[in-house]
């Protein structure tokens, strides 16, 4: 069944009219009659069998589907998505589906007749249904009537007074466009404005009318008459919404790869058709990873082969599309969710029918309907985004490797900072490794300095920027070069608080502070939305000591436009990339108009390649490495290193410059240092003592609800049960409140444990969770925090 319940994950069993029997096939959906009251439902079809009928099966009501949306490979990864994500079946098998293609039923209720006489529940019904011209939605009469609707109903239908009937709608369907299309010639004289337009169509195989009235400078009169006169003919055809505006055809030769990077593609393609092993790719930050991609993917398109690049953030997508479109032109699709929802429909389409074979887009691209899938690459593989924390929470490096081990294709894994899961995995021979040790170009890696801000402060720079940020910045300003400045925090201040008592303004629905907004004068929670103006006195003592601490994007922001009032400055953050095409035009307006300074947050650390580009200040790490999380190094050690590989990737040597107030810190020094190899040996060692992944598999369970009381006691209650259950095969974390234990009047506490994930232990863990349904349960298995 079409449904997230629990109850409901499993088969059911329908007979098949003869009158379907060639329309009936696995892949499709259908309408059926559910439960005792016959209710209709959406369901997928699994399975056909040609054994002997069963007795007492009722029988499919309609074929939604003209053609199969999957087969039985989708079959086998939604299934095991399911087990190892703890999700309903049929959840896990619409992450599969075009982008809204769910279908909504709608039962309707139509009155046939008023009978003289009716009881008091009947005559509502008829009443109801009249105020509405005598049909009205079964859901909008229930909301009125309460839950005797189905009985009143039922019993009005077999006496005939009322009809039900049903409706199947889709939230995206087909773009359809009427336009015109020349039949014949005249045969007689027409009007000038009529032969103009006959001139326009002999050159057109088809034309709107709007388009057509435009060209030959006539009226739609006009058009209609032609129309009439059966000169021109009337059609509705499909035309796909295009993600980048417009089709793009040209392609162009790729740059000639380096020995380095030729060895590299080399020994991948010679992977491509063997059993199946994932490849690890570490390149250093300016290696030429995405060039490498881009020649094992053309001999895969030249053997008709499909592959996915998969991208982390949005804001790469577009960089990374725009290489590939101008290597394979219009066989490339893009997907994400950045894309309206009929794009992403379009896309799903020509993906499926064969027409597009390289597929660039975010997380979940990884669910692509290629046809012969050879390669999925995972850029930046390091990266939080590629696991989903909505949903179903799966993460697409685990997800690529079961699908390219179901569909015999191969995953390519890449980064300058691999994880070091993957790492370790390579290092052991369970993964292949592949190595980029120098810059395309062989320029250096850029030069860092560490800056101790302790020191700032001791010598009277009060400043978010170091003197020796500010000498540098204004060095590349004077050499018309550019710089980018990265703190992972946005906002103008953190937190406000009052100096008087110490009350912090917070969300009066999450256990979170709220964060000030210059631009808007606003206190805004960043997890519900929620806002307020900016306080004058604190709301709990009444003094007027009360300010904001802790710095935010729009408060460098204000900083560097006073420092330097003549530089040309862009903010990158998600207050400025809300709008659709946001991520782009900045991008592309700090590219050609070689913008002095580009500020951001983590979207702006990886993946960006921009050749003028010779400084990079990194604000602020510690925050990154004080969240007291077993990833909190190799996350710090990513970005830093990361962001500062923005530098120096063209002609120009590149320098970084890292503020930090714990400059004695390994991670920082290493990172300072892009040494990926030292810190993954300190690392190692210290994941290796506590027992956390690789060695181990974490499963985080989050237990939700509006009463604080039952989340509590029910997060208590699982704990023990999921102890009793299982307790000798798992290492027990015991039940507390999350770091945010409140999000939109929503109460959470967890329980993790680390484990080794096995069918059995899954299945196990599952039927425990099965037992707790008055509150919301959420298993997170390989949560990227704790």
């Amino acid at each position: 069944m079409d449904s997230g319940a629990r109850p409901l994950d499993r088969g059911f069993s329908y007979s098949v009219p003869s009158c379907l029997d060639d329309a009936v096939m696995v892949g499709v959906r259908v309408r059926v009659p559910f439960g005792a009251g016959n209710r209709q439902a959406v369901a997928y079809v699994i399975k056909v069998s040609e054994a002997e009928e069963e007795e007492n099966l009722k029988a499919i009501a309609e074929v939604l589907d003209a053609k199969p949306l999957f087969d039985r490979n989708i079959l086998l990864e939604a299934y095991w998505i399911k087990n190892r994500y703890f999700v309903p079946f049929s959840v896990a098998l619409k992450l599969f589906l075009p982008p809204g293609s769910s279908k909504t039923l709608t039962e309707w209720i139509r009155l046939e007749y008023t009978p003289a006489s009716m009881g008091v529940a009947e005559k509502k019904v008829a009443d109801i249904l009249s105020k509405n011209d005598g049909v009205c939605a079964f859901d909008v009469l229930k909301v009125q009537l309460g839950e005797k609707t189905r009985n009143v109903v039922r019993a009005m239908e077999q006496q005939g007074i009322v009809s039900v009937t049903h409706s199947v709608t889709q939230k995206v369907n087909s773009l359809h466009v009427r336009v015109v299309r020349l039949v014949k010639e005249p045969e007689k004289k027409i009007s000038d404005a009529g032969m103009r337009a006959v001139r326009i169509m002999r050159d057109c195989a088809f034309l709107s009318i709007a388009d057509l009235c435009l060209f030959a400078s006539c009226s739609s009169s006009t058009v209609r008459t032609l129309i009439k006169n059966n000169i021109l003919e009337m059609q509705s055809i499909t035309v796909l919404r295009p993600p980048l505006g417009q089709a793009v055809n040209e392609t162009h030769e790729g740059h000639a790869l380096n020995a380095e990077q030729f060895s590299v593609a080399k020994g991948i393609k010679s992977r491509l058709d063997g059993a199946f092993k994932p490849m690890l790719l570490r390149g250093v930050t300016g290696s030429g990873k995405t060039e490498v991609y881009l020649n094992v993917i053309e001999e895969i398109v030249q053997k008709n082969g499909s592959a996915i690049v998969l991208v982390p953030e949005i804001a790469l997508t577009h960089q990374m599309v725009s290489r590939f479109i101008s290597r394979f032109g219009a066989i490339t699709a893009v997907l994400h969710s950045g894309l309206s929802a009929g794009q992403r429909h379009d896309e799903w389409i020509r993906i499926a029918r064969g027409e597009a074979r390289v597929v660039v887009g975010a997380r979940s691209a990884v669910f692509a309907p290629c046809q012969n899938l050879q390669l999925i690459v995972i850029d930046e593989e390091h990266e939080d985004t590629y696991k989903s924390e909505s949903g179903v929470r799966y993460h697409a490096r685990t997800v690529a490797m079961c699908r390219a081990h179901t569909e015999g294709a191969q995953v390519l894994l890449a980064s300058a900072t691999p994880s070091i899961e993957s790492y370790y995995f390579a290092k052991t021979g369970k993964y292949t490794l592949f190595e980029l040790t120098q810059r395309y170009n062989h320029a250096a890696l850029p030069f860092a300095e560490i800056v101790d801000m302790r020191k700032e402060l001791e010598q009277g720079n009060r400043s978010p920027l170091s003197r020796s940020l500010q000498s540098e910045i204004q060095k590349n300003i004077e050499n018309h070069e550019q710089s980018i400045l990265f703190l992972n925090r946005r906002g103008y201040e953190t937190f406000v608080s009052c100096r008087a008592c110490g009350h912090v303004i917070s969300c009066p629905h999450c256990s979170i502070s709220l964060t000030y907004h210059s631009f808007s004068e606003t206190l805004d929670c960043h997890y519900c939305g929620y806002k307020r103006k900016m306080v004058e006195v604190c709301p709990a003592c009444g003094s007027a000591h009360i300010r904001g601490f802790g710095t935010g994007t729009q408060k460098i922001e204000e900083t560097v436009a006073e420092s330097f009032p003549k530089a040309s400055l862009l903010r990158m953050d998600v207050d400025t990339t809300r709008q659709k095409g946001a991520h782009e035009k900045i991008l592309r307006h700090f590219r050609e108009e070689n913008t002095n300074i580009l500020l951001g947050t983590q979207m702006i650390a990886k993946g960006l390649d921009f050749p003028n580009v010779t400084l990079v200040g990194v604000l602020n790490p510690d925050q990154m490495l004080n969240l007291g999380d077993f990833r909190a190094s190799e996350k710090t050690f990513s970005l830093i290193t990361q962001v500062c590989g923005r530098a120096g990737r063209g002609e120009k040597p590149g320098r970084a410059i890292i503020q930090t107030y714990s400059p004695d810190s390994a991670v920082i020094q290493h990172a300072g240092r892009q040494d990926y190899t030292a810190f993954y040996e300190e690392e190692i060692i210290l994941r290796k003592a506590l027992n956390y992944p690789p060695f181990c598999d974490i499963i985080n369970v989050i237990v939700m609800g509006k009463d604080e009381r039952k989340v509590r006691e029910g997060a208590k209650r699982l704990e023990k049960a999921v102890s009793q259950a299982v307790g000798n095969e798992i290492h027990l974390f015991h039940a507390g409140p999350c770091a945010v234990y409140r999000v939109k009047n929503v109460y959470r506490w967890h329980f993790w444990m680390k484990c080794k994930l096995s069918k059995s232990l899954c299945e196990s863990i599952a039927e425990v969770i099965k037992m707790e349904s008055a509150l919301s349960v959420v298993l997170d298995v390989e949560p990227t925090s704790i």
